[in-house]
């Protein structure tokens, strides 16, 4: 048998970096006054509600490998959510501050786990 890599492997190690990653941890602190909620898989008849944001959810992936496989594939997806009701009004633009938050907070989840 062709040895493989479970992709709970990957689940695993991204869930750990998370976890313990600073930077997420004061992101969060410092935006939305509590720590974040982090999630491997949900249930989705009781989803997560805004009161678990700032969250983070790690979702299964899948694989592709095998003996008639040239190259294998693996793959992952991860989600994100803040509530953030902050807009900002100048010269008649309005900006939602969530949309910036939102962003910068899926820049250090990648940084994370591109770390590992």
């Amino acid at each position: 048998m062709l040895p493989t890599i479970p992709i709970t492997d990957f689940t695993r190690k991204w869930r750990d970096a998370i976890a313990n990653s600073t930077a997420i941890s004061a992101f969060c602190l410092n935006n939305y006054g509590k720590p974040l909620s982090l999630y491997v898989g949900i249930d989705g008849k009781k989803p997560p509600t805004d009161q678990n944001c700032p969250l983070i959810i790690i979702f299964p992936g899948g694989k592709v490998e095998g003996v008639g496989e040239p190259e294998y594939h693996y793959t992952g997806s991860i989600g994100w959510s803040i509530v953030q009701t902050n807009i900002t009004v100048n010269n008649g633009l309005a900006e939602n501050i969530g949309v910036y938050e939102a962003d910068e907070l899926g820049q250090l989840i990648l940084m994370t786990i591109a770390e590992i």
